[in-house]
């Protein structure tokens, strides 16, 4: 029984076999909350945790920043693309007449 619930537990918050969160909300929320403790680390540096997490923390902190600017990049690179398509599939259009 009880190997059962672990199993089961280690499915659904491990490998997340029931999660229909895509991949891209799950590193937003990651990142967020390694932005939200770097910040927390740096307001109060006399909290006690390890140089190892204080180092994490500080190195994650800003990627963020980055994973937005990326997402923003690839969603306007793909309107580009969809646009200039369009525009090659009209003027194709426009030779046969």
């Amino acid at each position: 029984m009880f190997r059962y619930i672990r199993f089961s537990l280690f499915d659904y918050f491990i490998l997340e076999k029931y999660n229909l969160v895509s991949v891209k909300s799950s590193l937003y929320l990651f990142y967020i909350f390694a932005l939200v403790s770097s910040h927390m680390l740096m307001i109060n540096p006399h909290l006690e945790v390890s140089e190892g997490i204080w180092n994490y923390f500080t190195i994650v902190g800003y990627r963020l920043i980055l994973l937005i600017a990326m997402d923003k990049f690839v969603s306007q690179f793909k309107k580009d693309d969809s646009r200039i398509k369009a525009y090659e599939e009209e003027q194709e259009k426009g030779d046969i007449k």
